[in-house]
């Protein structure tokens, strides 16, 4: 399947990387950044900060505006949506830029059937369409139907580590209401020195503090636990590390439990092993750099508390995960017979 990347950022690069080493059947054909200094590209691929030198041959430039990846054809490099889609003819689409101009483009371009679209993040330009799956693997990756979707929504980081642990425990018992607190790691919304940006907490430095942000799961959760809806509220705040966050929750339910019966329930759970773990050592963050799964629950955290209150936490690397998640979608999309 011809496959077209549209942002070389965080995420795009990890997705690039395994488009390289796995192509499965994915072909990277282009990609799409606002700049189009290809040897820039070449080597941040090449060699990242956070996990290090890729494994595979390596990255090379052929000239001003192509990527050559180890043995494969050539990847050009466009700063225009339109220009690559009429360029590269792509069958699959992995948007990881985040700007919703570019969502509602491919959103409005894929009516014409030509392509399908699986976007980084939720976005109001695909909200209440027809063709638009809200895909959280290993929960309901099975319902995806490629007659139909054709715009695939992967829901974020913290969503992709909510929905299967709440998943596990709503089987054990029904979540009646909860709360959440996330330690995030920092992204490139945030300043390395204070700057002035849209909000006053976002504009401070992000690797010297701890930073409050809102996060606002309950369109998505009503979702899938249709009686949770608006009972979950939660926040985040950005603490000074590269990667790899963890979330706390404390959830009310419909009947009694106990700590054993909800570390069996996440050991039983029929959401995948690549998707959902559990981790008996008293392990930090760094010790998840290349973990790939959504949801790790430290199992050193877990408590039933009173009668009908859970009590827990987990891991999850937002940027590693979120991008394998990426991956997976794209490959379950191309391993399916796509009919243009």
């Amino acid at each position: 399947m011809r496959t077209l990347i549209i942002g070389l950022g965080r995420i795009g690069r990890l997705v690039a990387r395994d488009l390289i080493q796995n192509p499965s059947d994915r072909q990277w054909v282009g990609a799409v950044e606002v700049s189009t200094e290809a040897a820039l590209f070449a080597y941040l691929l090449n060699h990242d900060s956070t996990y290090g030198h890729l494994d595979s041959a390596a990255i090379f430039t052929a000239n001003d505006s192509t990527l050559i990846a180890g043995q494969h054809t050539g990847i050009p490099l466009y700063q225009s949506v339109s220009e690559a889609l009429k360029s590269c003819d792509p069958e699959l689409i992995i948007e990881c830029s985040g700007d919703p101009n570019v969502a509602r483009t491919l959103a409005d371009a894929s009516t014409k059937g030509h392509f399908c679209v699986i976007f980084s993040s939720q976005t109001d330009a695909v909200r209440g369409r027809d063709e638009t799956f809200v895909w959280v693997e290993g929960v309901n990756h099975t319902a995806y139907n490629p007659a139909q979707h054709r715009l695939i929504v992967n829901p974020g980081c913290l969503n992709n580590c909510l929905i299967p642990a709440l998943t596990a425990v709503n089987a054990y018992r029904t979540i009646v209401s909860g709360t959440f607190v996330s330690v995030h790691s920092v992204t490139n919304t945030q300043p390395v020195l204070d700057h002035i940006a849209k909000h006053a907490r976002w504009s401070r430095a992000g690797f010297d503090n701890l930073i409050p942000a809102g996060h606002e799961p309950s369109q998505l959760i009503a979702r899938f636990f249709p009686a949770l809806g608006q009972q979950l509220i939660g926040q985040t705040v950005r603490a000074p590390v590269s990667h790899t966050s963890y979330v706390t929750l404390t959830l009310q339910t419909d009947k009694p439990l106990s700590t054993e019966g909800l570390s069996s329930a996440f050991r039983s759970s029929t959401v995948p092993a690549h998707v959902l773990g559990l981790d008996e050592r008293a392990l930090v963050s760094s010790d998840y750099k290349f973990d790939g799964r959504s949801a790790i629950i430290d199992a050193t955290n877990i408590r039933a508390l009173a009668a009908n209150t859970a009590f827990f936490s987990a891991w999850y690397n937002n940027e590693w995960a979120f991008a394998a998640r990426m991956s997976d979608i794209s490959k379950a999309i191309a391993s399916h017979s796509y009919s243009r």
